[in-house]
């Protein structure tokens, strides 16, 4: 992937596999389906620099850093593992709840700013209706 609004230089991408599984049960009566998978987030010093790195005037808000600029390096950035669980309303209304655990590697993880106001363990979930016409 490149950047398309230039807010950083390079590239990144991911690499992800998914495993699909129609469950035999039903919920509510509807056939439910679910998929878990691992994947990988790589990027480019650029990208990491702008999303991870300290610089500039903000050296001041990390005392931690004597002063100094802390530049984040190209690497392989996350590992993550997304899951999901859906199952047909009717004809028309999906119901799926999905979410990913990610854990943040090498530059990204150790960060001034994921070690003093974050943390390398990220998760997000959330639950989506859709409606296919």
């Amino acid at each position: 992937m490149g950047n398309t609004n230039n807010v950083y230089d390079g590239a990144s991408g991911n690499l992800r596999v998914n495993y699909i599984y129609p469950f035999d049960s039903a919920a509510v009566g509807r056939p439910l389906v679910g998929s878990i998978g691992i994947g990988m987030f790589f990027a480019s010093s650029n990208f990491n620099d702008r999303y991870f790195g300290v610089t500039g005037s903000d050296v001041a808000l990390y005392p931690e850093l004597g002063g100094q600029e802390y530049r984040a390096d190209s690497s392989v950035t996350s590992i993550k593992i997304p899951f999901s669980l859906s199952t047909s309303l009717n004809k028309e209304w999906l119901l799926t709840f999905a979410g990913r655990y990610e854990r943040l590697l090498d530059d990204a993880k150790d960060s001034p700013l994921v070690n003093g106001r974050g943390d390398a363990n990220q998760w997000i979930v959330g639950v989506a209706a859709s409606y296919q016409f």
